[in-house]
């Protein structure tokens, strides 16, 4: 859909989505219902949470591996 113009501008991006949108109303999005994007928050939180427990699990893992360094014998003075 070119209407030979080569810059690229918010103006222009809202002409061809205006001219677009004439002869495609049914392409225009609908926002979602409440309980949908109160789903999508709690899908995309839980996917952090995922990620937060593999990522300590890895942490965890990797001090277990590591050896212990031993601590000098204090001797105790009598």
């Amino acid at each position: 859909m070119s209407r030979g113009t080569r810059a690229k501008t918010n103006r222009i991006d809202a002409e061809l989505t205006a001219r677009f949108m004439m002869f495609r109303p049914e392409a225009g999005r609908t926002l979602p219902s409440d309980n949908l994007r109160i789903l999508r928050t709690l899908t995309t939180r839980q996917a952090q949470i995922v990620e937060m427990r593999k990522q300590l699990t890895a942490q965890i893992s990797a001090c277990r591996n590591k050896p212990f360094p031993r601590m000098p014998r204090i001797s105790t003075l009598h």
